[in-house]
């Protein structure tokens, strides 16, 4: 079994020294103040446990091929990187890309009839037994087919913008690799409260701060470039959204529901189709407009449907409001679509793949990892099927158990995304041989951001 380290918080070792300040405060000069002691580690985030696959939970009676087809497209993406990098930038498990390489060829043969016994011939499923309060939650998201025009015109007044050029994002692990900036903070605050700290809490202090530091760092900022400096870029609200160059217009919930989900096709009024890409996005935290609105009192329940009816009873300037009630802005770029069979492209870089592809948090499981999951739609209809990892999202990245299955494109899609909301079991599958492919979970937490390597 492998350990994997705890996303740490400050707060418990916080109030142990809040405790012992008080102690000591107390203390007479005839009473000596007892000794604080070290409070017990932590248990770990998540294990991984070698299992067989009779055990997975519908294992023989799922359809593996949307699997495989991501699988393969996870390959092609894999397979052009150095063989000795690591497969995930900064997960602590999945080894390197030249171990993975011989199942990628491998997978090149076998067709969906063939995918039970290829996965079982190549790979060996281990459980991911994550700590009890972690998220446990299965979603999904897909991708909506939206009428659109060129130039406002009634019911299609709301823009997809394009990035604009003083957009930058800044990648923190990078620096945080060069300079040690998490080293250098922790350090810091420990210089400022050391006169407060027990010795024997100094290290677990400075061993939370830091692995809590090195998980923020390995989250891109997004900023805006003026002159020779960097600054937050606007709330939405602040942006001036219908002043700008737009790619499209389209109805209001439309262009926010695209924002939501990260992509949608786009047919013109000449019936031309094109995928209105994500490009990047503002920075600010997404705040979802459904549920304010719900909130309110404005709306009986928070989705597309309720919004829409309800926007179209408001006039302009109401609707412009409602929107802004969002900070959060995402930006797009207008693709040609291809293979109309395929999704738009996640995180990894490939197109996804319906009821194959899964957006996870990339600290906890690398982009190309196979993931079980056993959960149930609202209908209580079970949901077992092998996925890959080949997204993310803001919201997403909740730690081991937290997942959003791409569910397809268009209506019926949408549909059956909207149904999934619960918690869910996820068991993932690695090569053989299996002890290889599983990073030192003792160096991981000495060395926390080795993983940026």
């Amino acid at each position: 079994m492998t350990v994997f380290p705890p996303a740490r918080s400050l707060a418990r070792a916080a109030a142990l020294v809040l405790v012992s300040a008080a102690l000591t405060a107390c203390a007479t000069t005839t009473t000596k103040p007892p000794t604080p002691q070290p409070p017990k580690p932590e248990p770990p985030v998540f294990t991984l446990r070698p299992v067989t696959f009779a055990e997975l939970p519908g294992w023989k009676e799922s359809d593996l091929g949307p699997a495989l087809q991501a699988f393969k497209a996870s390959c092609a993406a894999v397979v052009r990187r150095p063989a000795d990098q690591k497969l995930g930038r900064f997960s602590p498990y999945g080894g390197t890309v030249g171990e993975w390489a011989p199942a990628c060829a491998a997978a090149a043969l076998p067709d969906a009839a063939g995918a039970r016994s290829f996965f079982e011939r190549w790979f060996i499923p281990n459980a991911v037994d994550a700590r009890a309060d972690q998220m446990s939650k299965l979603t999904a998201y897909y991708e909506p087919v939206i009428q659109a025009r060129r130039t406002p015109q009634p019911g299609f007044t709301e823009p997809f913008l394009p990035r604009p050029d003083d957009l930058v994002s800044i990648d923190l692990a990078a620096f945080d690799e060069q300079q040690g900036l998490a080293a250098n903070i922790t350090e810091d605050v420990l210089k400022g409260i050391a006169n407060d700290v027990p010795d024997p809490l100094e290290p677990v202090i400075k061993d939370k701060l830091g692995e809590r530091l090195t998980r923020r760092f390995r989250t891109p900022v997004w900023g805006r470039l003026t002159e020779k400096r960097v600054e937050p870029y606007p709330a939405r609200a602040a942006l001036g959204v219908t002043t700008r160059p737009a790619l499209a217009y389209a109805h209001p919930v439309d262009v926010y529901d695209t924002q939501v989900q990260g992509s949608a096709r786009v047919q013109f009024e000449d019936g031309a189709q094109m995928r209105m890409a994500y490009n990047s996005q503002n920075g600010w935290k997404w705040n979802s407009v459904y549920g304010q609105l719900r909130t309110r009192g404005d709306i009986a329940a928070a989705n597309k449907r309720a919004v829409r009816a309800w926007m179209d009873t408001q006039p302009p300037e109401a609707v412009r409001a409602a929107l802004d009630l969002d900070p959060s802005y995402i930006f797009f770029a207008l693709e040609p679509i291809g293979d109309p069979t395929l999704g738009p492209k996640g995180a990894q870089g490939v197109p996804l793949t319906a009821l194959g592809s899964l957006a996870v948090d990339p600290t906890a499981h690398p982009y190309g990892a196979l993931i079980f999951a056993d959960a149930a739609t609202g209908d209580g209809v079970p949901f077992q099927r092998l996925l890959v990892a080949q997204d993310t999202g803001g919201a997403i990245r909740r730690g081991p158990l937290r997942g959003d299955v791409f569910w397809g494109t268009g209506d019926a899609a949408g549909a059956g995304a909207e149904k999934m909301n619960g918690p869910v079991r996820f068991w993932t599958l690695l090569p053989n041989p299996a002890a290889a492919l599983v990073s030192d979970a003792r160096a991981f937490r000495e060395t926390p951001t080795s993983a940026a390597r």
